[in-house]
């Protein structure tokens, strides 16, 4: 290994951040740690009081266009102001096994928003350019919340919840979520969702995680994102 990084406890969960060049890294004790991966120091260390389960890096711009508005679902234009409790700058989210979701600020080592679940959170899905929020759970309800004003959108049912990610087509913005045998698309919108079966014929391997590639990346020529999906049985599938 080029580098090794000694946590305190089992490593549940991490992510990379690609401005800071830094990795997270969240472990069963509670302890988040931001590390220099080029020096191999400690930038900044959380303790979120109950064994994280999942992490994601947040950078949110300043300047949010086309959220869903909560009663109509029109799209609206935004501004997030740069308020003390503002999700404006650098940040991280933390799930963990107290049932709850938290937005932590990286310079200061402070939470600056907490959103309350039902069960241990399971998976995260932050969307910068609209300012939203997806937490999956373990009773399998995901939840989307608007970060600045701190309200509930939409909360989804599910099932065996695996993997969140936020995607567009076109001016449609989508939730995707993975389950044991299915895909779900859920617009922010409306609600609304499609369920896709994902189980293959003389096949019961179930779906373990799930990647979006980028139609900015040329990853499909149709100009519509791509999905990877791996499963149990040691496949990985791309799917249109």
């Amino acid at each position: 290994a080029k580098r090794e990084l000694s946590c305190g406890s089992a490593v549940s969960c991490l992510d990379y951040a690609q401005s800071l060049k830094a990795v997270f890294s969240g472990e069963e004790n509670g302890t988040v740690i931001a590390w220099d991966m080029t020096r191999g120091l400690q930038l900044a260390v959380v303790w979120c009081g109950a064994s994280v389960n999942c992490l994601a890096y947040w950078f949110i711009a300043p300047y949010i266009r086309d959220i869903p508005h909560l009663n109509d679902g029109q799209a609206m234009s935004k501004l997030i102001p740069a308020t003390e409790r503002g999700t404006m700058g650098r940040t991280f989210l933390t799930g963990d096994a107290a049932f709850k979701v938290t937005v932590w600020d990286i310079e200061t080592t402070q939470a600056k928003k907490t959103f309350h679940c039902h069960s241990h959170v399971l998976v995260l899905a932050v969307s910068p350019f609209l300012g939203l929020i997806a937490a999956g759970e373990a009773n399998g309800r995901v939840t989307l919340w608007d970060a600045e004003v701190e309200t509930v959108l939409h909360r989804f049912e599910g099932g065996a919840l695996r993997s969140l990610h936020f995607t567009a087509a076109g001016e449609i913005h989508c939730l995707l979520c993975a389950e044991s045998m299915r895909l779900i698309s859920w617009d922010i919108d409306t609600g609304q969702f499609r369920s896709r079966n994902l189980k293959r014929t003389s096949s019961c391997s179930c779906v373990s995680s799930l990647c979006v590639l980028s139609s900015e990346g040329k990853a499909d020529e149709s100009g519509h994102d791509q999905l990877l999906v791996g499963d149990s049985a040691g496949l990985v599938r791309a799917l249109p």
